[in-house]
């Protein structure tokens, strides 16, 4: 695997708050373009694509009945199923008031999606939007895995949000936790008072949990608080 900087930033690409250098990544497929999307000219297409990406990653590295079931939709069934998910991408990365999202994407040399991760400041938790960066959606196709690609539009996006948040949250697939553990990630504690807080107040909109999916965290500034500590103390999280 080799990775080196296009040493401009690329006019088809714009960031907000937090740049990211575009790079490329040598793979034995060829080499992958990755950059930021142009969050001021997102199309519908693209929204199409970058959702039928991730669905189709997502259904295929799981144990969960839910997203195995996706691959058996009908064709009207699934595009019901993605309708849904392009809502949200769609209205995720034209938010513009979360400033610190960040949209990496690896396209090949025909602008096919091979990789790309999503992350912003942390939505489903009260108080955690300005102190927990999210990684929402990470995945990367099979045929491109074993370059450190994932790895890298992780470890980018976490360096570009580093003086910005104290700790990065996840909600996980279980069948990817030695991946984020290897990073540096851990599980939240249960026996821990304030992250069981969190624990709880999630798990409420995660069905899929603890079953197949994981909450990970993992600390970016040291001599800050942590994050839990201080959105256990949110009177709707102590009300959970």
């Amino acid at each position: 695997m080799q990775i080196f900087s296009n040493n401009r930033y690329s006019p088809a690409y714009t960031s907000r708050l937090n740049p990211i250098e575009p790079f490329k990544v040598q793979t034995a497929k060829g080499v992958l373009d990755v950059a930021e999307v142009n969050y001021n000219k997102v199309t519908k297409k693209f929204i199409k694509k970058i959702t039928e990406f991730f669905c189709e990653n997502f259904s295929h590295d799981t144990n969960d009945p839910a997203w195995l079931n996706y691959n058996k939709l009908s064709k009207s069934e699934k595009k019901d199923f993605l309708d849904t998910f392009e809502n949200f991408y769609g209205n995720s990365i034209r938010d513009e008031s979360n400033q610190h999202l960040t949209m990496l994407v690896a396209t090949d040399s025909k602008k096919n999606i091979q990789g790309a991760c999503l992350s912003y400041g942390c939505e489903d938790v009260p108080k955690a939007r300005y102190n927990t960066l999210y990684i929402d959606s990470l995945a990367v196709n099979k045929d491109y895995r074993g370059n450190s690609l994932a790895r890298l539009m992780l470890e980018k996006s976490i360096d570009a949000n580093r003086y910005i948040f104290t700790d990065v949250f996840l909600t996980g697939e279980k069948v990817a936790d030695g991946f984020y553990k290897k990073l540096g990630f851990r599980d939240l504690n249960p026996d821990n008072a304030d992250e069981s807080k969190i624990i709880n107040h999630i798990a409420k909109q995660r069905p899929d949990y603890p079953k197949y999916t994981s909450f990970l965290t993992r600390i970016i500034q040291e001599s800050r608080p942590r994050w839990y500590e201080i959105c256990a103390k949110c009177k709707r999280l102590q009300k959970d």
